[in-house]
């Protein structure tokens, strides 16, 4: 959630931003479908059959030495289900027009797309990521993590801290 929130900062305290850069930052209602999947059952449901299986699942890519799923299973596991199902929910639910606002902000704006959702449009619309093209023509510098996606900060800190310097450079 940290791009919605650095979004709704952006646009309720201008004062204090001057930047906005956004990594795979949902910027439209919907969420993606592991997001749809977490949201779709009530909370207890979700605590009871389903997060259970998601969290066995993050379980065995960490011990196949998946470093994404050892990090999301350890934040996972730090918070609480209804906290988890809440953030689906949000996300899901994403105030409508948050893009159009984005777009009209007179600030310097990047994008950083996971090269792999970048290039497989299915992909993106069902991560729920604007339209780059939309994007561009609104002024935003769009950037892209060659052969990563949505966990592009997580698989290659490095080379996500590289474009994040790029965007982040006066």
């Amino acid at each position: 959630m940290g791009g919605a929130i650095a979004c709704e900062l952006a646009l309720r305290r201008p004062d204090l931003v001057t930047r906005l850069v956004l990594a795979e930052g949902n910027l439209l209602t919907g969420g993606g479908h592991i997001t749809r999947y977490m949201g779709a059952v009530g909370r207890e449901a979700f605590r009871n059959e389903r997060l259970p299986g998601m969290l066995e699942e993050l379980r065995q890519g960490a011990r196949d030495g998946d470093a994404v799923d050892d990090f999301i299973l350890a934040s996972w596991q730090r918070m609480g289900p209804g906290a988890l199902h809440d953030m689906a929910l949000a996300l899901i639910a994403l105030r409508p027009g948050l893009e159009k606002e984005i777009l009209a902000l007179g600030i310097p704006r990047h994008f950083i797309f996971g090269g792999t959702r970048l290039a497989d449009p299915e992909a993106r619309l069902d991560g729920n990521l604007p339209d780059p093209a939309k994007l561009a023509a609104a002024g935003v510098i769009v950037h892209s993590h060659p052969d990563r996606g949505h966990e592009l900060m997580l698989a290659d800190p490095a080379g996500f801290a590289a474009i994040a310097a790029l965007a982040l450079s006066p």
